[in-house]
């Protein structure tokens, strides 16, 4: 918050209440009726199917084609799996790192 440096310091600190109050207010007039939602189901955790027992290699060839691009893949987390998210958000920073110029 920028504020013009010719307030004392008391009227700072009331203009910061008075916005305090005022958002707090705002967000009670719009959420404060919410009630809890349903607790979600446990996760299914059922075994998982057996990977795969052997590797497969597809090439496809563009003559002419300004770009090549290499995918390689392998058996991540299921669906299912608790720390999915996690997984997914620690991948995709070392991914960027490796993105990097």
């Amino acid at each position: 918050m920028i504020l013009n440096s010719s307030f004392s310091e008391k009227e700072l600190e009331r203009l910061k209440l008075r916005l305090r109050n005022a958002i707090v207010q705002a967000l009670e007039a719009r959420f404060g009726k919410w009630l809890p939602g349903p607790i979600p189901r446990p996760l299914d955790l059922r075994p998982l199917p057996s990977p795969a027992k052997s590797q497969t290699i597809y090439l496809i060839d563009r003559p002419g084609a300004e770009r090549s691009v290499v995918s390689v893949g392998w058996i991540g987390t299921a669906v299912r799996e608790a720390e999915r998210y996690s997984l997914g958000i620690l991948s995709n920073e070392l991914a960027s790192r490796i993105d990097a110029p």
